[in-house]
């Protein structure tokens, strides 16, 4: 029965995510505004314009320095749950004894 389950699973939803990067794709080509990665592109073009107007570079460093930490904890933070989930995975037949994974029986 699990090998049925990760023989249908596994290639639906890998195609659920290609079909919704095919969409976020779509919807950053033709409707910019209405995503947020669009939106965050307008938005960044602008204050950087702003930003060389008026010579704040100082401002200019910070802010890509604090986008880099940012980026590089969020990646971190994905790296350790992903391998704590792979890990989960790995040993979940060793857990099915200590976890009751179907309802007991009431009779």
């Amino acid at each position: 029965m699990i090998i049925l389950l990760d023989i249908i699973l596994a290639p639906i939803s890998t195609l659920l995510f290609f079909v919704y990067h095919c969409y976020l794709y779509y919807r950053t080509c033709k409707y910019p505004l209405k995503t947020v990665i669009g939106f965050n592109h307008a938005t960044r073009k602008i204050w950087v314009e702003r930003v060389m107007e008026k010579e704040l570079y100082l401002l200019a460093v910070q802010s890509l320095r604090n986008h880099i930490m940012a980026s590089s904890i969020l990646a971190t933070t994905s790296v350790i749950l992903a391998t704590t989930l792979a890990g989960f995975a790995s040993n979940v037949d060793k857990w099915a004894g200590v976890i009751q994974l179907t309802p007991a029986n009431s009779g």
